[in-house]
């Protein structure tokens, strides 16, 4: 999954750190509670794995600049395998989000549960062996992503369309903005990983894998 131009990501990581310290601040003066406990917990998990990704990104710049001596493949496998554990988690929010909507209904949420597992095993197996194609593993996020997006959209949308009657208008733009959030949040990531499926598959526009691909991490970590 990781190529050899490292330093692209750096820029997009640098947005992602004022975002992460926003998001941290806004938690931190939200009420304690196991929603917002959850979310912080998140938060800090994927900004640390981001990290992890990103200092690992600039040793490998690096040793391609300078040719340093460097367990140079071992590095990428685990930039690769932080890169899917950081989907896994942020994938993982994503439903939990969709289950809370939906009024804590498991049921909703046991394919895309499902999807996720096979996702991140597919991402660890391509890690270890780059023989693989890793087309199963951004295409299944891609669905898993499209799938719960629409879930959780779509529920929002139902209660509000029931409840209008009864609801005041700052309430129904509340509700309108809720949905308009959500589904930018699931679109942009899915709009990325739909990018980088189509970059790769282009072998004359390769020089745009890794930016894409950078800025890809960042997303996910963001949605």
């Amino acid at each position: 999954m990781v190529t050899t131009s490292y330093g692209s990501g750096h820029f997009f990581y640098g947005i992602y750190v004022m975002l992460f310290c926003i998001c941290i601040y806004i938690l931190l003066n939200r009420p304690r509670n196991l929603g917002n406990s959850i979310l912080l917990v998140t938060a800090i998990a994927l900004f640390t794995l981001a990290t992890v990704q990103a200092v690992i990104n600039l040793v490998l710049g690096a040793a391609d600049i300078d040719n340093i001596d460097i367990p140079y493949d071992q590095l990428v496998d685990g930039a690769d395998v932080v890169y899917a554990l950081n989907n896994f988690i942020a994938d993982g929010l994503v439903i939990y989000r969709c289950y809370v909507v939906w009024n804590n209904n498991i049921f909703v949420t046991i394919l895309p549960i499902l999807m996720l597992i096979v996702t991140t095993v597919l991402g660890v197996v391509v890690s270890f062996d780059l023989t693989l194609s890793f087309y199963p593993f951004f295409g299944l996020s891609l669905a898993t992503n499209v799938l719960v997006t629409m879930l959780t959209a779509g529920r929002i949308w139902w209660i509000s369309r029931y409840a209008r009657a009864y609801l005041k208008t700052a309430e129904q733009r509340r509700y309108a903005s809720a949905i308009a959030i959500i589904i930018e949040s699931g679109m942009l990531y899915s709009a990325t990983v739909l990018a980088h499926l189509i970059v790769i598959s282009i072998p004359s526009v390769s020089i745009l894998w890794e930016p894409i691909y950078q800025m890809q991490i960042q997303v996910m970590v963001c949605h």
